[in-house]
């Protein structure tokens, strides 16, 4: 799958770039481009709720 392939090789590429302190312009305009490009590599942790069981949160 497409999809698979791209999440094993921009992950650790993000990963390196976005803690590497050297290149901090270069990190801001490449995540900037990624995430406009490819949305679903833009973090996303949804807040749980007291209500909610281990099910429902990972939903």
């Amino acid at each position: 799958d497409l999809n698979d392939i791209k999440t094993e090789i921009f992950l650790p590429l993000i990963s390196t770039i976005s803690k590497d302190s050297r290149h901090t312009e270069f990190g801001t305009i490449f995540l900037g481009r990624l995430y406009k490009k490819c949305p679903y590599t833009v973090p996303y942790y949804p807040i749980r709720q007291p209500h909610m069981n281990d099910k429902q949160y990972l939903e």
